[in-house]
């Protein structure tokens, strides 16, 4: 029974001195702290600012007039203004290379990728994918469900508007 006990003690012992480890005041604290800084930092630099993401969108929104003019009514009246359009950005804060085929042969230069959608309580729907380029000259529209029967997956907007992927909202 004393071997018990004293195996007992020896472990609780054990789990204080384990606990008091972690309260006490760490060695490498500074090196730590100095690490949590820096990975905010790079992701502060993986974030777009506000002005970066409003010229983005700007630039979406004067080359493509329907998402605000026609789209947005639409969302809200077939929702009973349960659900809202939105604009967000698709996967990195960064530009991407965009290239106009599946082969990519033909390369169009960097690109952001802009999210359109309806914005629910719960769930968002995404209704169109668009990539802005860098200096915010052009916009085009991607198919981002891979469709391969679409010659490119790419189109720039004339096309897109005059394709079966341009939507029809109940015309």
């Amino acid at each position: 029974m004393e071997g018990k006990s004293l195996t007992i003690l020896v472990i609780s012992a054990l789990l204080i001195l384990t606990l008091l480890a972690g309260c006490a005041p760490s060695q490498t604290g500074e090196a730590e702290e100095q690490e949590g800084q820096e990975e905010q930092e790079e992701q502060s630099d993986m974030l777009m600012s506000e002005e970066e993401f409003a010229r983005i969108t700007n630039c979406l929104d004067e080359q493509v007039p329907e998402i605000w003019d026609e789209w947005a009514y639409y969302v809200e009246d077939k929702t009973g203004g349960e659900a809202y359009l939105y604009e967000r950005m698709a996967g990195e804060y960064s530009s991407e290379d965009v290239y106009r085929d599946y082969e990519k042969t033909e390369y169009l230069g960097k690109y952001y990728g802009i999210y359109v959608g309806e914005m629910w309580e719960d769930h968002s729907v995404n209704w169109a994918y668009f990539y802005v380029s860098e200096n915010c000259d052009e916009v085009l529209w991607y198919d981002h469900l891979a469709r391969v029967d679409n010659e490119y997956p790419v189109l720039y907007l004339d096309e897109w508007r005059n394709s079966e992927f341009y939507p029809k909202l109940g015309r």
